[in-house]
């Protein structure tokens, strides 16, 4: 069979451009350490080893020469601005050329394993067009203008809605006042088994979902019917167990599902399975945001340690330490937070009828998951109040907190059989 090559990355060559901008760095050396750090190696696709070879010259204080002829750059800094732009069109043509030859392929490849391969393409070009940028030098004087410019905002903002939030709401006033609202970045929801994590990740997701923010809810641990049944039941006040069995109220139900409708609009679950990549869920996010029109949003992630299984190591600890960080990325990419539901270790996750631990290293095979977090909150029972059954005294922990304090506990009453998290008024 023969093999389809389609040259598209040749288009954005430009071998003179990277001559003379080689010339102009071995003339005035000192122009290296200017603009170095905006030139990575893959941007001369025709002189790389020219490049390399002058580069360790100059850093190595050994005198640096061009080959006869090579004529230096009169604009430098405008060559690598161009070399940049070609590399990073190098990367996408490459993404095309591949994607073509596996829509012509026939290796009776079934749509799912072609879609997939696809979304792996894109998210290894989408990593090489960060890795070209994550060196650039950003002075911190030319950041002065951005940086006022949002103190400004959130003046104003605050002016006109009397809220000081920097994100939005997660319907939780003392966390709202820790946090700041929910806001880019990532935040770490741990908790023993039975703790309400998920119970509190949907009512999150709907009170950012009704106040008009997207939401993109994976789930390992239910089905997507499930989780909206007890979103409606929690909203209702009815146990799904009644629904389940034919005793509920379905009038009740129904009024619930009708006034939340705008919200759930807003709303999109996703069945996690062992073939889910995140590539696929940035791509979901991004469809997201795009439909409601938003420029940020919220994605919960349930649960961490599930979704890891299948992720390519052979340890489940760098299974999940690898996707934390690639959900850190889906955060910066697409200006969202990111909520990740995260399992504690049996002797910090109140498996029995202790209050489980708020201890960062009791996340569940965490590997570097407490460092990058920006948040770790911990849901734990109360050690000093009470409730009467069914209710349970909970304590929401906020063991790490990049922007601000860490330390405090919010109180919260939850009711199990409602799927039912509520937050106590302090004495």
């Amino acid at each position: 069979m023969t093999t389809r090559v389609y040259g598209l990355a040749d288009e954005f060559i430009d071998q003179p451009t990277e001559r003379a901008l080689l010339a102009a760095l071995a003339r005035d050396p000192p122009l290296f350490w200017d603009l170095a750090a905006d030139l990575p190696d893959d941007a001369f696709a025709v002189e790389r080893e020219a490049w390399i070879a002058l580069r360790k010259a100059i850093e190595d204080g050994v005198a640096a020469t061009a080959p006869a002829g090579w004529e230096p750059a009169a604009d430098p800094k405008g060559a690598v601005a161009r070399l940049r732009d070609l590399h990073e069109k190098r990367i996408a043509a490459a993404l095309l050329e591949q994607m073509l030859a596996r829509l012509h392929a026939k290796d009776g490849s079934a749509t799912g394993s072609l879609l997939e391969g696809i979304a792996r393409e894109a998210d290894a070009a989408r990593r090489k067009m960060c890795g070209a940028a994550a060196g650039t030098l950003l002075w911190a004087d030319d950041l002065l203008a951005s940086v006022l410019g949002e103190a400004c905002e959130a003046m104003q903002r605050k002016e006109e809605t009397g809220e000081a939030l920097v994100g939005f709401s997660s319907g939780l006033r003392t966390l709202d006042d820790i946090l700041g609202g929910l806001r880019q970045g990532q935040i770490v929801l741990a908790g023993g088994p039975g703790a309400g994590k998920t119970t509190l990740a949907c009512q999150i997701a709907m009170h950012v979902a009704a106040g008009g923010n997207p939401v993109v809810y994976v789930t390992y641990e239910n089905s997507p019917q499930h989780l909206l049944l007890r979103i409606l039941c929690a909203d209702a006040g009815i146990r799904t167990v009644d629904v389940e069995r034919g005793r509920a109220d379905l009038a009740r139900l129904s009024a619930s599902a009708e006034r939340l409708r705008p919200a759930l609009a807003r709303l999109a679950l996703v069945d996690g399975h062992s073939q889910l990549r995140v590539a696929q869920v940035r791509s979901m996010v991004r469809r997201a945001l795009d439909r409601s029109g938003a420029e940020r949003g919220l994605v919960v992630f349930d649960y961490l340690q599930r979704a890891a299984h299948g992720h390519g190591y052979e340890q489940l600890r760098h299974n999940v330490s690898a996707l934390a960080g690639e959900l850190r990325d889906v955060s910066k990419e697409t200006a969202t937070c990111v909520l990740c539901l995260s399992s504690q270790n049996r002797a910090g996750g109140g498996y029995g009828d202790g209050p489980g631990s708020t201890s960062l290293d009791s996340l569940k095979e965490s590997g570097d998951l407490e460092y990058g977090a920006d948040v770790v909150l911990f849901l734990v029972k109360s050690e000093r109040r009470q409730a009467d059954p069914p209710s349970v005294a909970m304590d929401l922990v906020v063991s790490k907190n990049r922007l601000g304090q860490s330390g405090m506990r919010i109180p919260l009453q939850f009711r199990p059989d409602r799927g039912d998290l509520r937050e106590v008024a302090r004495q």
